[in-house]
């Protein structure tokens, strides 16, 4: 009815000044993302996520507040390219986060931004990595070339790379063969 309509409305506005105050209490921020998921204003509190993040005065809080946002643009909203430069700006803040890192190639390869991804990739290769993580990076890579951007070429030198750190790796020898 038209009255439990503005109740969530009223409580969405309760909850998100809350919010506002105290921008990193997890139990209001579920509140209001409930409520905002029930009153379908998801796109308010994007809306609400971005100010809060340019508001917000120490890394802590803005950390926190990213990790919110990316999380609602790449689930309920489906918002695979704005997810993506949330998390590129995460890792501005947390470089060596490798859950950010991988939500970010995630969310670029979702948005079909293939070359971003490759030099993402590239970035995080030159980073001190253990040999297991370099080689999932490497074989994202191959993949990338191979089925998304389809360049046969570049896609035999990553796998290549892929077998220099692993010169047993099945899936590079099958590729190469």
């Amino acid at each position: 009815s038209a009255s439990d309509l503005e109740d969530e409305r009223g409580a969405f506005e309760i909850l998100r000044r809350g919010s506002a105050l105290l921008p990193t209490n997890d139990a209001i921020y579920e509140r209001l993302l409930g409520m905002a998921t029930r009153a379908k204003r998801l796109d308010a509190l994007d809306a609400h996520l971005a100010r809060m993040i340019h508001d917000a005065i120490d890394s802590a809080t803005t950390v926190v507040l990213l990790e919110r946002r990316g999380q609602l643009l790449e689930g309920a909203l489906d918002r695979h390219q704005d997810a993506a430069e949330v998390y590129t700006k995460l890792l501005q803040f947390r470089p060596d986060d490798d859950a950010a890192a991988s939500r970010l190639r995630k969310n670029l390869r979702r948005s079909a931004r293939h070359q971003e991804l490759l030099l993402v990739i590239e970035k995080q290769l030159k980073r001190d990595l253990g040999s297991a993580r370099r080689l999932a990076l490497l074989r994202e890579m191959a993949v990338t070339w191979e089925q998304y951007l389809r360049n046969r070429w570049e896609a035999t030198d990553a796998w290549k790379k892929v077998l220099e750190h692993a010169p047993d790796d099945g899936e590079a020898l099958a590729a190469l063969t």
